[in-house]
């Protein structure tokens, strides 16, 4: 049995990668997996956390070869499926690039997130911008995000908080 890993968990949830196009025409599945690896790529140098890609449930049932390559892809990363609420209540910041329900789960249960919503995809109502400007880290800007993720290990308060002991916190 391999033992825990105590690192900080990242969990990236991407949009969907069943490999049919789903969000087309501005999204087409090839493009979406480059944008993937962009971000695979990235997590993969953080020695720092332990990044987790969680993908949707379906790709249990369906086979789809990107999950092999994302799998072989980089050690560092691990490639998960099944049920999303144990790694979200693990999870120390959730990366979305979909404003969906794990967004609103990730909301509830109180977790940093770091969310790209692409303005040609994805069609945000004004007034609620400024709502997820203040509750996570929001970006529509491709560059951006990518330097917001490259950069993660170094933000504030991003670390768990140090435990003490009873006698210490005295």
């Amino acid at each position: 049995m391999m033992a825990r890993d105590h690192r900080p968990l990242v969990l990236y949830v991407p949009t969907c990668l069943m490999g049919y196009g789903f969000y087309a025409p501005h999204n087409r599945s090839c493009e979406y997996y480059r944008f993937l690896c962009r971000v695979t790529d990235i997590l993969a140098t953080l020695r720092e956390v332990q990044a987790v890609i969680k993908l949707h449930d379906r790709a249990d049932h369906v086979y789809n070869p990107i999950t092999d390559r994302l799998r072989a892809r980089h050690s560092s990363v691990q490639v998960q499926t099944g049920a999303i609420e144990p790694w979200l209540r693990r999870a120390h910041l959730v990366i979305l690039d979909l404003p969906g329900t794990v967004l609103m789960e990730a909301l509830a249960m109180g977790k940093r997130i770091l969310l790209y919503a692409r303005p040609e995809v994805w069609r945000i109502s004004p007034e609620v911008i400024p709502l997820l400007e203040k509750a996570t880290l929001f970006e529509q800007d491709e560059a951006a995000f990518f330097d917001r993720l490259r950069h993660l290990e170094t933000w504030a308060g991003f670390r768990p908080p140090i435990e003490m002991s009873p006698a210490a916190g005295r």
